[in-house]
């Protein structure tokens, strides 16, 4: 009878435990305080028109910038544009080259949003600047970095190993 008491608690606080995450999960992901700073979230212009301002991709490539998606019509035709914050195509298009009229045009730079991106574009370009002056000699007279994330990587695979979770959801 002990065993099937403390054998049904420990069924109880893994299932407790699983909800919990799952729970946890979709209210984080949910949330706008899940996109990127606020970034990724639609906004009104007008009755016809709307406008994203988006984080860089992580593919790295020419999307690898904070850029604006515009939607809209023109008559009856709809009209899709995005550019990199600077001006630069983005998903193989500008918002010239999609035919999002200037007026559209100006508004949408003249957003806080897109003001916003501008700034982090700004950081970002910054950052990454910093990071190429770092040079291999660099790592190799100071290797704690690589050790640390050498460890946590290695610690993180050890405790998320599947046979550990195994053995934690089914006893």
């Amino acid at each position: 009878m002990n065993f099937s008491i403390k054998h049904s608690l420990s069924f109880l606080f893994k299932v407790t435990m699983i909800f919990s995450l799952l729970v946890t999960t979709y209210v984080i992901t949910s949330t706008k305080s899940a996109s990127a700073a606020g970034f990724g979230q639609w906004v009104t212009l007008d009755k016809q028109w709307k406008y994203r301002v988006d984080a860089p991709l992580s593919d790295g490539g020419s999307e690898g910038k904070y850029h604006v998606h515009v939607e809209g019509k023109v008559g009856k035709k709809v009209v899709k544009g995005a550019e990199t914050v600077d001006g630069k195509v983005s998903h193989k298009t500008t918002l010239d080259k999609s035919g999002v009229p200037q007026s559209v045009q100006k508004k949408v730079k003249a957003s806080a949003e897109f003001k916003k991106g501008i700034a982090k574009q700004k950081e970002l370009d910054k950052a990454k600047a910093s990071a190429k002056k770092m040079s291999w000699t660099q790592l190799v007279f100071n290797p704690a970095p690589i050790i640390v994330i050498a460890g946590v990587i290695g610690i993180s695979f050890y405790a998320l190993s599947m046979a550990k979770w195994k053995t934690f959801i089914f006893g």
